[in-house]
């Protein structure tokens, strides 16, 4: 009996040597393609994976940062990860070069809890345990089950560093929560394509019909929000070897042997002749990726189009892609069922832009309320819309949501958990953690099928911001910052972002964001000339391009078609000109008053006077004046000026027309010497008759309107542009 005693005694204690060795399971090699990415557009890096630093596996993930304006770079990646049973961290790093730097690991929950590491500091030595145990943290518990993104914080100490990481492992029983999908009929694009003409590679994802049944029975939240909406993608090499990862979109849903399948598209733009290289892949649902076969596309030197609209280098005005200029002269065509009279009549009057909404009642995202997935009924509609204003010269600029969605709207909000999504007072949305990661997912999707495109403008996050219900100021103004600087770090093609409110002096704080690049601010006033000074004044303010991005007499229907003529919308459009607007005034009754009406003439009538017109470069400063019945402004520059004149009384709803007499006024600040003088009719668009006059050393130049008009408008050329130079002072003694 002592003798089988001890031998169990034996056997116990090598069973307790093998339960003590701890089993670390690789979460990521930073093998191939390792899907790591600046996490903002502020953090100023290059990645590359390096096979000379690898001490697992093939490559190592080789990360040259620079402090920037943050004092740091953030790397991120997005998972799906069940961490409620994890352990503990571990990955190898080390530095370079470099003075030093130090490395923490983070993680975020899908509820938006961050979890951060203490900060280890690197050494030249590669150091193969830099462990962390997340259980530490308060929030660790609640925040573990859905882990969906995780996150490398190097901190350059005292100047530019290159930093090494690999082999990250994790301990302990944790999972992937991704679905188990596979990658099948890849096709590629054409194999030939034109500079600035779309492209797209397509593929299928399909899923075990266990674990689509699972997603209908997901729990109200964000977790339900754009299920799949975008998955998988492409990484995309540039004939000059730039590379970057391009999301897929869902761009239908079908079903096959009982399975169903998601068809994507990759969908981008090429700017640059030669051989373009893609290279689809998807997650499979364990951590890893299946890599499909390598495909090229070939683009030749002519231009399906001249580039999507950008802001130049100055920041004040926008050009397209080939460098020429682009003033926005368009209106608002908010929603129409069929947009190609609008943009028929556009291009026929001379214009560049339109405004369109996505809102309840016209193509929303949302099925009846539902954003599991998108509306692709109107999805495709914004398809055909911006290739029909690419194919006529015209932008969109799309606003995203508006502010009655938060009110009146409330009931049909696919946020509301009315209709499973995470909250219940509408007041939450710009500050609940859930209803955050559902917008993301929102902007992740627009940006995937809509970034690449050449006839987008500008992206609008929300259309008069100031109305939307709120706790407070500040949680809009913050919400605005995480969503602003989320688009500009996934749209690769990077289109100008704004936002709006309905009134001057409204929210300005949003104008100091970074990633909120243009001002836009409506204003409905009886008198244009205010309405349009009101908004310039914010818009100096703030130090950014800006415009009226709505604008009439009125927002109540009645009171706008009061006045029946269109000079209202006439002096608006002149008054944003020589205002220094980057964009015109966007009329916002397109159809009851503009198409009635017919007053796009107008707009042609400003066209035809802003022909072969480019302020780019010059300096100019907007003045004005005002004096019995006659209103002056002017866009002044040295050598330059464009002048406009009208009576105010002229906009206000009156049984009969002024007929003012001829006035004189003054212009200053003008370099002496010979101009040329044209005076144009704003009503036609029409040069009336030039003359060259001589501008003496006061810079006083005197113009006169016609009897019977005051509404007059000018184009001021000194003959001999001033050209800086240097002027050395005469030597003495000679």
């Amino acid at each position: 009996m002592r003798l089988a005693g001890i031998i169990c005694l034996v056997l116990a204690l090598v069973g307790c040597g093998d339960r003590a060795a701890p089993q670390w399971v690789s979460l990521d090699g930073f093998e191939r393609d390792p899907m790591w990415a600046h996490d903002s557009a502020d953090d100023h890096a290059e990645l590359t994976c390096q096979t000379n630093e690898a001490v697992e596996g093939v490559t190592a993930l080789v990360v040259r940062a620079h402090a920037g304006s943050r004092g740091k770079v953030l790397l991120r990646k997005e998972i799906e990860l069940d961490a409620s049973g994890l352990d503990g961290l571990r990955m190898s790093a080390r530095l370079v070069d470099g003075p030093g730097a130090t490395l923490a690991v983070a993680m975020r929950g899908a509820d938006g809890t961050w979890l951060e590491s203490p900060p280890f500091t690197l050494s030249k030595s590669w150091q193969h345990e830099l462990t962390w145990d997340p259980r530490t943290l308060p929030a660790w518990a609640k925040s573990a089950p859905h882990i969906d993104r995780l996150l490398l914080l190097v901190r350059p100490q005292g100047g530019d560093v290159t930093v090494a990481l690999d082999d990250l492992r994790a301990l302990g029983a944790w999972r992937w929560r991704s679905d188990p999908a596979t990658l099948q009929a890849v096709q590629m694009p054409p194999a030939q394509a034109a500079r600035n003409q779309p492209v797209a590679l397509t593929y299928d994802v399909v899923w075990p019909v266990e674990a689509h049944a699972a997603e209908l029975s997901k729990p109200v939240g964000a977790q339900r929000l754009m299920r799949r909406m975008v998955a998988g993608g492409a990484w995309i090499t540039a004939p000059d070897g730039e590379r970057w990862f391009q999301n897929g979109v869902c761009i239908s849903i079908g079903a096959e042997a009982g399975l169903p399948r998601y068809r994507y598209a990759v969908r981008f733009t090429p700017n640059l002749t030669g051989v373009w290289i893609i290279e689809p892949g998807l997650a499979t649902g364990a951590g890893a990726w299946q890599w499909g076969a390598r495909g090229t596309v070939t683009v030749s030197a002519d231009a399906a189009h001249p580039g999507a609209a950008r802001l130049d280098a100055s920041g004040r005005w926008f050009e397209r892609g080939d460098g020429s200029f682009l003033w926005p002269l368009g209106m608002n065509v908010a929603w129409a069922g069929d947009y190609t009279p609008w943009l028929d009549r556009l291009q026929r009057d001379g214009c560049t832009v339109v405004r369109v909404w996505l809102c309840p009642w016209s193509n929303p995202l949302d099925v009846a309320g539902d954003l599991q997935t998108v509306n692709q009924a109107s999805a495709a509609s914004i398809d055909g819309l911006l290739d029909a204003a690419a194919a006529r010269g015209l932008s969109v600029q799309l606003c995203l949501t508006y502010h009655g969605w938060f009110g009146g709207d409330w009931s049909r909000n696919p946020f509301n958990a009315a209709h499973g999504g995470p909250i219940t007072d509408a007041r939450d949305f710009w500050t609940d953690g859930q209803a955050r990661e559902g917008f993301r997912k929102v902007l992740d999707y627009v940006s995937a099928r809509w970034g690449h495109h050449p006839g987008l403008l500008a992206w609008e996050l929300v259309n008069e911001a100031d109305l939307a219900p709120r706790h407070a100021d500040e949680d809009v103004v913050a919400w605005h910052a995480e969503m602003s600087a989320h688009l500009a770090r996934i749209d690769r093609h990077r289109h100008p972002i704004t936002t709006s409110v309905a009134e001057p002096g409204h929210l300005r704080a949003l104008w100091r964001l970074p990633y909120l690049d243009l001002v836009n601010i409506h204003r409905y006033d009886a008198d244009p000339r205010r309405a349009i000074a009101a908004v310039a004044r914010d818009i100096q303010i703030a130090g950014k391009p800006g415009w009226t991005a709505e604008a009439g007499r009125d927002w109540r229907p009645a009171q706008a078609l009061a006045e029946r003529d269109g000079v209202y919308l006439r002096q608006a459009l002149w008054w944003s000109w020589v205002n220094g607007l980057a964009a015109s005034s966007w009329a916002w009754w397109w159809d009851v008053q503009v198409q009635n009406q017919d007053l796009t003439r107008h707009h042609a009538a400003l066209s035809r006077f802003l022909a072969g017109e480019d302020p780019r470069g010059l300096e100019l400063h907007p003045v004005s004046s005002s004096a019995d019945g006659l209103a002056v402004g002017a866009l002044v520059g040295s050598d330059r000026a464009w002048v406009y004149t009208a009576d105010p009384q002229a906009a206000q709803p009156a049984v009969g027309t002024p007929s003012p007499p001829a006035r004189q006024f003054v212009i200053l600040g003008l370099a002496p010497g010979t101009w040329t003088v044209e005076r144009w009719d704003p009503l036609s668009g029409s040069r009336a008759d030039t003359q060259d006059v001589i501008i003496p050393e006061t810079g006083l130049l005197s113009l006169s309107t016609q009897a019977g008009s005051g509404e007059s408008a000018w184009k001021l050329r000194r003959r001999l542009p001033l050209v800086p130079g240097v002027q050395l002072p005469p030597e003495s003694g000679r």
